[in-house]
C-alpha cells in the first residue's frame, strides 16, 4: 500500500490488516467478584453513617443492580454477602 500517492486517493486508501486480538480489545472488562463485595461492603456500611443521606445510598445501590445485564447478578450476589438484605430490614 506504499505505492498509492494519498494526494490521489484520499481517504478512499485501504488500510493495513489488524490482527482480531488487537481489534477487539475489552475497554471494561467484567468486575472481579472481590472488587463488587468492597464496594458492596461501603455502601452497606454507608447505610448507617450519619454523614450521608440513606436516600443518596439507596439510590447508589439500585443504581448498581439495575447497571447492566453483565453486572447485575454479581452486584446482586455482592451486595447479599455484604448483608445489605438484613440491614434494610432492619
Amino acid at each position: 500500500y506504499q505505492h498509492l500517492d494519498p494526494q490521489v486517493v484520499g481517504f478512499a486508501a485501504p488500510l493495513s490488516h489488524v490482527a482480531f486480538e488487537l481489534r477487539n480489545e475489552r475497554r471494561h472488562p467484567p468486575s472481579k467478584d472481590e472488587d463488587l463485595f468492597i464496594e458492596a461492603l461501603k455502601l452497606v456500611v454507608a447505610l448507617d453513617s450519619p454523614l450521608g443521606s440513606r436516600g443518596v445510598v439507596l439510590n447508589s445501590i439500585y443504581n448498581c443492580v439495575n447497571s447492566n445485564r453483565r453486572d447485575s447478578l454479581g452486584w446482586q450476589r455482592a451486595l447479599l454477602k455484604a448483608g445489605c438484605a438484613r440491614r434494610l430490614l432492619e
